[in-house]
């Protein structure tokens, strides 16, 4: 509970481990109660601690069912008092962009939700000037899925990460849901960069460059499940979702939020392919680690991670990656730009197949995928005698 002492004082002592209390990771009380419906679930126990007054006291509380009570039935207006940025009214929004004129498009996305939100993204300039992204959400849902996006906003109001795009304010008016963010001027996906795009051919990388690549999109991974007294798990990540400026440096543009990982509301055709654990059928509860599997899987394997048809496909990928590293046999699937480092990339292809194993118990933590990358990177860059090279 939250105990709101109005009139005197108290000694707050908390209980640990040993006193007949079996301890949870959620630590939830005091003001961090107001933070934690942007955490993923409701754990149904807390941890408790001993207060004693000091005199005469008055004191109301909230306790946690309270709270959870509220949030479920004005889940919006709640997420709405969370959100920690500018709010653009909706005519500021379609200046910006010029009523959402198509020659702005930057790139399109999609959004995970039980039913699935496209989005579109524009870049805009403020009334002062200032050049943004315009990040526009097509919302064609329920009323559930419209809170959910409300508190995926409330959430990256309340992100600061070199590594993620800047959120600089959102607009929530009626139905209408935008972000507005940094713009970041020459700015491609990963994806571009690896498989090239219409008209242009991929853009060489050597494996120190995808090294500090995917090192930096692992640390904004592990920020962001760090955010909340529970830990936030990231939706699926993939090399669309990585923006690289001209320094090369990692920014994850978008990110969906998981916050009940056995929803039954989803179903296996509204979620992005890697996403299920295939024999369980349910959400995979590391899905951030699977992505960043994906992601080291599709550096790797460079245009092979494309098919003679032009569409990728994740899992595939995903499923051969990891039978031809357990096989022994990652030459046959490897980007020859990077074969001459075989022993750094033969360690990259490891632990990328840790990730993509599926079973939680068999997966590594997010810390551990950034603390290995960190560790392949300082390797990499040692033998080079530098930083990292831009071909």
């Amino acid at each position: 509970m939250m105990l709101l002492i109005v009139d005197g004082s108290g000694n707050i002592e908390e209980r640990d481990g040993s006193i007949n209390l079996q301890r949870v990771s959620e630590e939830v009380y005091g003001e961090k109660l107001l933070d934690w419906p942007l955490s993923n679930s409701f754990p149904d126990v807390l941890p408790s601690a001993t207060v004693s007054a000091v005199g005469d006291v008055k004191a109301y509380t909230l306790t946690a069912s309270d709270l959870k009570t509220v949030v479920l039935e004005f889940k919006r207006e709640y997420f709405f008092g969370m959100i920690k940025c500018k709010k653009f009214s909706e005519k500021e929004v379609e200046k910006a962009t010029q009523n959402y004129n198509a020659d702005r498009i930057i790139r399109r996305q999609q959004t995970i939700t039980s039913r699935g939100v496209s989005t579109i993204v524009y870049k805009g300039v403020l009334a002062d000037k200032t050049e943004v992204e315009v990040k526009r959400y097509i919302v064609n849902c329920s009323y559930d899925d419209y809170a959910y996006l409300v508190k995926l906003v409330a959430v990256a109001s309340r992100t600061n990460h070199k590594n993620l795009v800047r959120l600089l304010g959102c607009c929530l008016e009626g139905q209408t849901i935008a972000l507005v963010s940094e713009y970041i001027p020459n700015a491609c996906t990963l994806f571009q960069r690896i498989h090239g795009e219409e008209g242009k051919p991929p853009s060489p990388l050597s494996l120190e460059l995808r090294m500090k690549i995917a090192s930096e999109t692992a640390g904004a991974l592990a920020y962001l499940r760090s955010l909340t007294t529970t830990p936030i798990l990231p939706s699926f990540v993939s090399t669309t979702s990585i923006l690289l400026d001209d320094n090369c440096t990692a920014k994850l543009c978008s990110f969906g939020l998981r916050f009940v990982p056995n929803d039954s509301r989803y179903s296996l055709s509204s979620i992005r392919q890697g996403c299920f654990d295939p024999e369980s059928k349910t959400l995979i509860k590391k899905l951030d680690v699977y992505g960043i599997g994906v992601v080291l899987a599709e550096l790797l394997t460079g245009p092979n991670a494309i098919s003679s048809s032009g569409h990728r496909d994740l899992t595939k990928l995903a499923s051969l990656f990891l039978f031809l590293v357990e096989e022994g046999r990652l030459n046959d699937i490897l980007d020859g730009k990077i074969k001459e480092d075989f022993e750094a990339t033969k360690n990259v292809a490891h632990l990328a197949a840790r990730c993509l194993r599926g079973k939680e118990e068999e997966m590594p933590s997010m810390k551990e995928v950034v603390a290995e990358l960190e560790g392949i990177l300082r390797n990499l860059r040692a033998e080079q005698g530098g930083e990292a090279s831009f071909s």
